[in-house]
C-alpha cells in the first residue's frame, strides 16, 4: 500500500477534570485539513473504552518515513496510568486500528515501511496491560499492502482488514496497481488462521462483528458479508448523487449496520459527510448528507443507548478553516443537534466519539499545537467539564498530561438532506492469499 500523508498535530482529547468556567481561547498554530491530513506529525488518533470504565488511545508521531508508534490508558477521568511510544528508527509506524484485548492489554494495527520505500506491509502489535510489547509480527500479500483496523473476536483471535496492492498487465506495454481488500484472521499469538483477497473491491477501511455471525466489511463504495472463514456471503455496491468514500461501518443494535463517510458530490470534489443506513441483508433503508457550504468531513461514530447515533469529524462549512465537529442524528436519519467547538485559535478535528452511561458523549480528536484532548460531552452535546490536554514533549516520548484549558462550544442548525442510493449486487471473486511474514516489524 502507498503511504498516506501524515497530520501535523498530535492528539486531542477531551474528559471531566473540573466544572466549565467561562471559555477561555487556546494556542494553537493553523492546521489545514482537506482530503487527508497535511503530512508531518500524528495522522490521526484513535480511541476505544476499556473494560475498567478507562480508555485506551494511540496514534503516530514523527515524520513522514520516521513514524512511531504510541498507546496510552486513561482511567474514567482523564487520569494517565500508562503510556509508551514504539519504534527503533528502522521502520516507520502508521497505526490505523486499536483495540482493547481479553487479558486488558490491547492491540494495534497499521502499516509499517523500512526506511523510506513507499511500500509498506502489514503490522500488527499486541501490548500487555502496563504498554510492554507482547509481540508484533509483520505481514504482506502482494506487492504491497497494510491494515487499517482490528476487531477482538471469540477467544481473542483477531480480524483484520486492509488492502493489498497488486499490477495487472492490460497489454505488452502498460502495467497498472490495483487495490484489493485483504481480510486476516490471526490466533493470540499473531498466526495466521486464514488470509483472503477480494478482487475488485478496492481497500478495506473497516471492519465490524456480522449481526449473525462473521464479518461485514467496507471499503470504498461497497458493503462485504463474510462468514467466519472470510468465504463472501454478500456483496453490494452503494451508488448515490456523487461519489460515496465510505470510512467506517458500526452494527446498530437492531442488527442493521450504519454506513459513513464522504460524498463527493458538488463542483471541486467539495465533500459533504455521508450516512447510510442498511438492514442485516445490506439492503439501503436510507441515506443522509450532512454539512454545509464547504467541507465536511465524518471519521467516527457510536449509537446511544437511545439508539440515536452520534458522528465526530471536522468542518469548515461554518467558519474559516477546520474546527471539531460533533452531531447526533435520530434512528431514522432526521437531525437531532450539531455543535462546533471553536475558539480564537482552535484548529482541528474530532476523530473519535464514544457513548459513555447517562447519555454522553466521549470525544478524542487532533488539535494544531502539538496537543492533545479529552473532554466529555452531555447528551445534547455541551461541554460537561473542562478538557484535559495533552501534549509530546521533545525527544519523541509519549503524550504527557498538560495544562487544563477550556474550549468553546457553540449550537448550530443541522441541515440533513435525505439522498436516493441504490444498492447493486457485485459478483466478487475471493481467493485464499497465503502470509508472507515480514521480519523486523
Amino acid at each position: 500500500m502507498m503511504r498516506r500523508g501524515g497530520g501535523a498535530v498530535i492528539v486531542c482529547a477531551m474528559m471531566v477534570c473540573c466544572v466549565t468556567s467561562a471559555a477561555r481561547s487556546v494556542s494553537a498554530d493553523e492546521i489545514a485539513l482537506r482530503f487527508s491530513l497535511r503530512p508531518g506529525l500524528s495522522e490521526s488518533v484513535l480511541m476505544e473504552k476499556a473494560a475498567d470504565g478507562g480508555f485506551l488511545l494511540a496514534g503516530s508521531i514523527g515524520k513522514a518515513y520516521h513514524e512511531r508508534a504510541w498507546c496510552m490508558k486513561l482511567d474514567a477521568f482523564g487520569g494517565t496510568q500508562w503510556r509508551a511510544m514504539y519504534g527503533d528508527g528502522g521502520h516507520a509506524y502508521n497505526v490505523r486500528g486499536l483495540q482493547e484485548t481479553r487479558d486488558g492489554g490491547a492491540v494495534v494495527a497499521g502499516l509499517a515501511n523500512v526506511g523510506e520505500s513507499d511500500l509498506s506491509h502489514g503490522w500488527v502489535m499486541k501490548i500487555a496491560p502496563g504498554g510492554a510489547i507482547e509481540w508484533q509480527r509483520g505481514y504482506s500479500v502482494g506487492e504491497c499492502g497494510g491494515f487499517e483496523d482490528v476487531k477482538v473476536v471469540d477467544g481473542g483471535r483477531l480480524v483484520l482488514t486492509g488492502g493489498t496492492v497488486y499490477s495487472q498487465n492490460l497489454d505488452a506495454t502498460e502495467n497498472i496497481e490495483v487495490m484489493e481488500v485483504w481480510l486476516v484472521q490471526l490466533d493470540t499469538s499473531g498466526e495466521p488462521l486464514w488470509s483472503k483477497v477480494y478482487l475488485d473491491a478496492g481497500e478495506g477501511r473497516c471492519v465490524d462483528l456480522g449481526a449473525d455471525g462473521g464479518f461485514v466489511v467496507v471499503a470504498t463504495n461497497r458493503v462485504l458479508r463474510v462468514d467466519g472463514h472470510g468465504e463472501i456471503t454478500w456483496a453490494r455496491r452503494y451508488d448515490g448523487p456523487g461519489l460515496e468514500v465510505f470510512r467506517g461501518i458500526r452494527k446498530t443494535k437492531e442488527g442493521g449496520y450504519l454506513v459513513w463517510g464522504e460524498n463527493l458530490s458538488r463542483v471541486g470534489e467539495v465533500a459533504d459527510g455521508v450516512i447510510l443506513k442498511l438492514d442485516p441483508s445490506g439492503n439501503p433503508q436510507w441515506q443522509t448528507l450532512v454539512g454545509g457550504r464547504s467541507e465536511d468531513w465524518l471519521f467516527s461514530l457510536d449509537q446511544a443507548d437511545t439508539g440515536a447515533f452520534v458522528l465526530a469529524g471536522t468542518t469548515s462549512s461554518f467558519e474559516s478553516w477546520f474546527r471539531p465537529w460533533l452531531l447526533k442524528i435520530a434512528d431514522d436519519g432526521t437531525a437531532i443537534w450539531q455543535r462546533i467547538y471553536s475558539g480564537p485559535a482552535i484548529l482541528g478535528s474530532a476523530q473519535a466519539v464514544r457513548a459513555i452511561p447517562g447519555g454522553g458523549f466521549i470525544t478524542a480528536g487532533v488539535l494544531s499545537g502539538n496537543k492533545i484532548t479529552f473532554t466529555l460531552h452531555s447528551f445534547t452535546g455541551e461541554l460537561t467539564a473542562c478538557p484535559k490536554l495533552y501534549t509530546r514533549v521533545q525527544g519523541g516520548s509519549a503524550p504527557i498530561e498538560m495544562t487544563v484549558r477550556d474550549l468553546e462550544c457553540r449550537a448550530s442548525s443541522l441541515a440533513v438532506t435525505h439522498m436516493p442510493t441504490k444498492a447493486r449486487r457485485l459478483p466478487l471473486t475471493v481467493r485464499t492469499a497465503p502470509l508472507c511474514e515480514r521480519s523486523g516489524s
